[in-house]
């Protein structure tokens, strides 16, 4: 039997406060909590490459290969909504890699030691799971991946972009005990991506972006109410598959040629099966 959940995103670039809001939020990384019929799962995305980056010399990080890192959580996260059948669609058209993966151990034993778990990734509880997903995810093509996960598998799905100046990140970087190098912060803070609803129709009435130039102390408890709220709206509100109904209407609006709009519906029905009969975990 499957339960509801939904994907909160808390991105922005270092130092904008993700991690802080994300611990609030779900309560210092606590057991998990009833709040409104639902549990919040905090799952930091260092949680799953951590050791990889302190591998690294400091000014190496730039080298580090983050969007291999990222499609591997995601293949994680995957994987945590198929053990413990979250969402509205029991299979959907996505076909995972083999189990073994050491991201995926690190996943699970950390959500054992935190009596999220057991030792295989399920659950220690029954009901409804928001999972609050603490990444940079400072473009909005990152951001959009775990929107396609949850319409795959039928999630609410929240975005919470935090944002603040760069003089007041770049100090909050330096307070860490392991900083990224300032022209980390600063590259990323110039390529950020903030969400914008009136342009990316995906994002409305699912993200808000929130300034933290503020004290945390100060920001937190307001925020906290808002994204809580946003969280349990959007269990009523997941998103919907995509229908050939919308590709149809996408692609008459970039094709000129009835025939290439025919060609390409007959290869995302084809695509669509074939990803469904592949399903495997």
């Amino acid at each position: 039997m499957s339960r509801s959940g939904c994907l909160v995103l808390v991105c922005g670039i270092p130092g904008s406060g993700k991690t802080t809001f994300s611990q609030e939020l779900s309560g210092h990384y606590s057991p998990p909590y009833d709040e409104s019929h639902y549990f919040l799962i905090p799952l930091h995305t260092d949680l799953l490459y951590p050791l990889d980056l302190r591998a690294l010399q400091i000014q190496d990080v730039d080298q580090f290969n983050f969007k291999e890192a990222r499609r591997e959580v995601n293949d994680c996260l995957r994987r945590l909504l198929r053990v413990n059948s979250i969402g509205l669609h029991s299979s959907p058209p996505y076909c995972l890699p083999p189990h073994s993966s050491c991201k995926w151990d690190k996943l699970v034993q950390w959500l054992a030691e935190h009596k999220f778990a057991d030792s295989t990734g399920k659950f220690s509880f029954s009901g409804n799971v928001a999972m609050v997903i603490d990444d940079n995810l400072h473009l909005r093509s990152m951001r959009y991946e775990y929107y396609q996960m949850a319409r795959d598998y039928g999630l609410g799905f929240v975005e919470i972009f935090l944002q603040c100046h760069l003089d007041t990140a770049l100090a909050r970087n330096a307070q860490r005990s392991c900083p990224l190098p300032p022209s980390t912060v600063e590259r990323l803070g110039e390529a950020a991506e903030p969400p914008d609803p009136g342009g990316h129709r995906w994002e409305e009435g699912r993200s808000v972006v929130m300034s933290t130039d503020c004290r945390l102390n100060a920001f937190i408890p307001v925020a906290r109410d808002k994204v809580l709220s946003m969280i349990t709206e959007s269990f009523s509100k997941p998103v919907q598959p995509l229908s050939c109904e919308d590709v149809e209407m996408k692609v008459s609006n970039d094709c000129q040629s009835p025939v290439s709009v025919s060609i390409y519906l007959h290869s995302f029905n084809l695509s669509y099966v074939t990803r469904q009969h592949l399903w495997v975990i």
